[in-house]
């Protein structure tokens, strides 16, 4: 029970930091938001962050804990997809915003 508590306020605090992140990029304020999202990654899965960030969704599903966590993936996926279009990095923010779909299809079932 407690650690089903933690890992939800996590998750929750995970939420509230990519809607800050968004709102950033958003605002072409985006330096230090490669790392706020390496430490949003790590939060939810120590020493795995990098690896999810390159396994396939179906995988990534299998590794979260909850929905939520899950949730979180697809926000900071969706973070880091407008950090690279406000870069001029157009193929890779379609690819993560490919990826946030895909994850969001794993995710709804």
């Amino acid at each position: 029970m407690f650690e089903d508590d933690f890992i939800l306020r996590t998750v929750r605090q995970i939420a509230e930091l990519a809607a800050r992140l968004l709102g950033l990029v958003e605002q072409g304020e985006t330096e230090g938001v490669d790392d706020e999202l390496d430490r949003a990654y790590g939060t939810l899965f120590g020493a795995k962050a990098d690896l999810v960030r390159r396994l396939d969704p179906a995988t990534v599903a299998h590794l979260c804990r909850s929905p939520e966590q899950m949730q979180a993936v697809i926000d900071l996926c969706r973070v880091e997809a407008a950090l690279r279009d406000s870069e001029g990095e157009e193929a890779e923010a379609e690819r993560l915003r490919a990826r946030a779909e895909a994850l969001e299809h794993v995710r709804s079932g």
